[in-house]
Parts: C-alpha cells; sequence; structure tokens
C-alpha cells in the first residue's frame, strides 16, 4: 500500500489511511478517513501440506504414528523447494548433499530494495539436534516472470551428514536469515543420507532374524527387524515378535558396537531386555546372551540368541 495516492497525503497518526482519491486515478471516493493497517513484512516460504519423515530401512511406511525420525515417525511441514528438474523435495523424493535447490516464498523484497541489497542466507537446523549448518545462496530475488513471487537458490552443504552404516533421511528446519534475523515458516527439507560405513566399523545394517532361547523357561522366541546403524550407534524395531510380553509389536531397540561387541536394549511391552554378543567380522552374524528384570512379562528370564542378516540395505 503506498503512503501517497493521488489527491491527498494518506499518512495519518502513523497508519496508512487513504482520506481523498482522486476519481481519474481511482474508480471511487471516500468522504472520510479508512484506516489500513500496514504490517512490517517478513520472508515466509510457500507451504505445501505435511508429510511424514521417511527411513530408506522401513519402506513399508508406518505412517506419523510411531513417534521417531528413524520409524517415519514425524510429520513435517513441506514448503515449496524444488530441485534444478523442478520436482517438489518431499520424504519420496528427498534432497541429497551437495545438491541446488530453489525455496520459493515472499517477502523478500524489503531487502532487495535496500541500498545496496542486504545479505540473505539460509540456516538449517537438524530436527532433534539442533546442529546449525549456514547455507551461502546462490541466488536471491524475484522469480522471473512471476508477480510477487521470490526465489532463493541453495546448495546442501556436502559435509552436512555424518558417517552412517544405513541410508537414512534426516529432516533439516530451514530459516531464512537477514541482518541477523532468522525467519521460519517452520518447515523442513529431507535429506537423504547414503550409507558410508567408517573404515574398520563392522557393519550390522540390514534386515536381520533373530532367535532366542530361554534357558529359565524353556522357551523359543523368534524376532524378524531392521538395524539400523550410525557410526557406532545401533537403533530400530522388530516387526514379527513371537514373546508374551509383546501384544502389539513392533518392539524397539537401541544399542551400541565396539569392535565385535554388540549390546541391545529391547524394550518388550513395559520392561526392558538387555541383549549382549559378538558380530562376525563381515557383520551377517551375531551371538550372545540375554536377560531380562524380574517383574512383569520377562518375570527374570535370561537365556541365549543367535540372528543371521538376510539382506543389506
Amino acid at each position: 500500500m503506498p503512503q501517497n495516492v493521488p489527491g491527498q497525503n494518506s499518512a495519518y497518526n502513523g497508519s496508512a489511511s487513504i482520506i481523498v482519491a482522486n476519481t481519474s486515478n481511482l474508480p471511487f471516493v471516500l468522504s472520510t478517513p479508512l484506516p489500513i493497517r500496514v504490517l512490517p513484512w517478513y520472508p515466509d516460504i510457500f507451504l505445501l501440506g505435511s508429510d511424514c519423515s521417511f527411513d530408506p530401512a522401513f519402506p513399508s511406511g508406518a505412517g506419523c504414528s510411531l513417534g521417531g525420525k528413524n520409524s517415519g515417525g514425524y510429520s513435517f511441514l513441506r514448503g515449496a523447494i524444488t530441485d534444478t528438474a523442478g520436482q517438489i523435495v518431499f520424504s519420496g523424493h528427498p534432497a541429497t548433499a551437495g545438491s541446488y535447490y530453489t525455496i520459493w516464498l515472499t517477502g523478500l523484497g524489503q531487502f532487495l530494495s535496500d541500498n545496496p541489497p542486504s545479505l540473505v542466507t539460509l540456516n538449517l537446523y537438524e530436527s532433534g539436534k539442533g546442529s546449525k549448518h549456514q547455507v551461502n545462496a546462490s541466488f536471491v530475488g524475484l522469480a522471473p516472470g512471476f508477480v510477487g513471487l521470490d526465489q532463493i537458490n541453495f546448495q546442501i552443504p556436502a559435509n552436512i551428514f555424518q558417517p552412517t552404516c544405513s541410508d537414512q533421511e534426516l529432516e533439516f528446519f530451514t530459516y531464512v536469515v537477514e541482518g541477523g534475523m532468522e525467519y521460519s515458516s517452520g518447515t523442513s527439507i529431507p535429506v537423504l543420507i547414503p550409507a558410508n560405513c567408517p573404515a574398520g566399523t563392522i557393519n550390522m545394517a540390514g534386515s536381520w532374524q533373530l532367535t532366542a532361547n530361554s534357558s529359565t523357561f524353556g522357551l523359543r522366541f523368534e524376532a524378524d527387524g531392521q538395524i539400523i546403524q550410525m557410526g557406532n550407534s545401533l537403533s530400530g524395531q522388530f516387526t514379527t515378535l513371537t514373546s508374551p510380553c509383546v501384544s502389539h509389536p513392533p518392539a524397539t531397540f537401541t544399542g551400541t558396537l565396539s569392535g565385535d561387541a554388540v549390546i541391545l536394549n529391547v524394550t518388550e511391552g513395559e520392561q526392558v531386555v538387555f541383549f549382549s554378543g559378538t558380530v562376525s567380522p563381515d557383520g551377517n552374524s551375531a551371538t550372545g546372551t540375554y536377560s531380562a528384570p524380574s517383574g512383569g512379562c520377562t518375570n527374570a528370564d535370561k537365556g541365549t540368541w543367535s540372528g543371521i542378516r538376510v539382506s543389506i540395505p
């Protein structure tokens, strides 16, 4: 809204008002002031709805009900972000490190009209960690052929990921930065992190079949599941578990791998069962023992377990 219109000055007590407009320029005449509130503008990324976080290790897609980025569990707002071919970036078509993308937004006019223009950059924050990656834009300006549409062309940093033994899809919240101020629409960009197991680390990532034999009750349990490995950290879930403690699979677990020694803490119902053992040098098999706490359905159970990897991501 211009601060001046033909006919009369429209400034009134710090607000924009039209007192009388010249009928040769505007098709109406206002005999009384018409206050119009003018808000300061700021960058705002266009939204394309919500989308689940998607992890390649769980291609069946359990929806957004599991709660956890390694389980395809979080729902994120998707901004209007496209690749160089014009395809929308979302969980089924994630971004990749080192590649170029475009954010479509509005509200950059104030910064672009500064003399000289204000520096506009991006900050990407990894979901759940808060680690910041500053991104310098290769282009900031008006989108050619579109009135009121701005665009920011940028490159995902090649070092945005950490070593991982499993394909991962990480979420990075996008913030437009100008003059040291951050502006966010709450949107995020999914970035696919390909498997790149650190040298000297046994790779356990993949689909596994586990068998446990109880020395306490003489029972046999079987489980099928996925192991996600990031460096020496393990996580995942058992999609099928023949255990009386789990009435509604999957059971989830976290763990560590140090050399060939593996530790898994498996949550069965409300109990956490402790698994420990050793892994073969090729990462295709493992054996060990397990123990459960007293009380509940685990009832101080203990025994041995073994597992084989049936597929590698």
